[in-house]
């Protein structure tokens, strides 16, 4: 349907047409059992760590673990984000669909993962992604009261390329460890 009214001319699109570039699914190939040999070392030290959730549990850098087992895991060891993995834009929009598992009691950790196992069947997949934090940045920015305002913060890079190369990097700070989708997110373009 879109397509046809795209070459009627009655839709335009400032995008090529195409799931894979709104999606996390592909971040998990370069680790995944089945498609890991097609990528070297250096392509997978370019990515944090990303694994499929499956019913049979999560596979982590060291080997296969159950659900219930990674759930009983002391926080500090359990520290990934949950993010949904597919194209599905009511899931997919704001970072709504983005948990840090490292954050969330036993119970809830459980509550969450089970949550996602129901959509498994249906091809609503979700990966789990080694979090990295650091917060020794400082973020600059003015406050509602014209005051220039430094912290130290936790700092999210996102790299926008085009045909040539990387065009810019969107770079969102935040006191807290989810610095996307908040309205104290300070952000800027670099």
């Amino acid at each position: 349907f879109r397509l046809e009214k795209y070459e009627n001319k009655e839709l335009l699109y400032d995008l090529f047409p195409s799931v894979l570039f709104d999606q996390k699914m592909p971040l998990i190939f370069p680790f995944h059992e089945k498609t890991k040999k097609y990528f070297s070392d250096e392509i997978r030290g370019i990515f944090p760590f990303c694994s499929l959730v499956t019913p049979q549990g999560l596979n982590l850098e060291d080997g296969l673990v159950s659900i219930e087992d990674f759930c009983n895991l002391p926080q500090g060891k359990r520290k990934y984000f949950l993010k949904y993995a597919g194209s599905d834009l009511e899931i997919n929009w704001g970072s709504k669909s983005v948990f840090y598992l490292g954050n969330e009691s036993k119970i809830r950790c459980k509550n969450i993962l089970e949550n996602v196992l129901k959509g498994y069947q249906n091809r609503k997949y979700w990966k789990i992604q080694k979090a990295y934090f650091t917060k020794d940045e400082n973020a600059h920015y003015i406050n509602r009261k014209n005051e220039i305002i430094e912290e130290k913060a936790y700092s999210k890079f996102s790299g926008f390329y085009g045909p040539n190369g990387l065009m810019g990097i969107l770079v969102m700070q935040r006191t807290f460890p989810k610095v996307h989708g908040s309205p104290e997110t300070v952000m800027t373009i670099a």
